[in-house]
């Protein structure tokens, strides 16, 4: 037996020491070249595999969210347009019933002052609104007040007149 022997080495340097002088290449494996295509095919599945597994990656982590929230973006806007329509379609509904109110509370002032004394003339417009209170007419066009018989009482204080009743003043006039 050799002493100074380590066993984990390689044999075949152990041969070519106890040859005598001759050194022989150390094989790597089976058939001189076949090592290298092995390792070749073993590094592209790795180079493989490392593609594939990001582009998986990739797909799932961002472009999928991605396209989600796209969706989600879309859809809210979507509400949101729909939620305008809806109020622009309420303010219309609103003007309108806010231009006939005014249109009924015209007709209705209009039938007082016909009934107070001068009727409109029956060809010509019909007297609008006063869009703002008037300011009281001056003493000289006021028509002369008549004398108060009981100066002693105090006046009641003047009310504001009541708003017409809308829906009474739609309904037509009974004969």
């Amino acid at each position: 037996m050799a002493k100074n022997v380590n066993l984990l080495d390689d044999d075949e340097e152990k041969d070519s020491g106890e040859a005598g002088g001759e050194a022989r290449p150390a094989r790597r494996g089976k058939g001189g070249g076949g090592g290298g295509l092995v390792r070749y095919l073993i590094i592209a599945a790795a180079v493989v595999a490392l593609l594939g597994g990001g582009g998986w990656a990739g797909y799932q982590f961002w472009w999928v969210p991605s396209k989600v929230k796209e969706e989600e973006r879309k859809k809210a806007q979507e509400k949101l347009e729909d939620l305008r329509k809806q109020r622009m379609a309420e303010m219309r509904a609103e003007a309108e019933r806010r231009q006939q109110a005014l249109s009924i509370l015209e007709q209705v002032q209009a039938e007082q002052q016909g009934k107070a004394g001068t009727p409109p003339p029956e060809g010509g417009p019909k007297p609008a609104a006063p869009a703002a209170p008037q300011p009281p007419a001056p003493a000289a066009a006021r028509p002369p007040a008549a004398p108060k018989e009981e100066p002693a009482k105090a006046p009641a204080p003047a009310r504001p007149p009541a708003p017409p009743d809308l829906a009474a003043a739609a309904r037509p006039p009974a004969a």
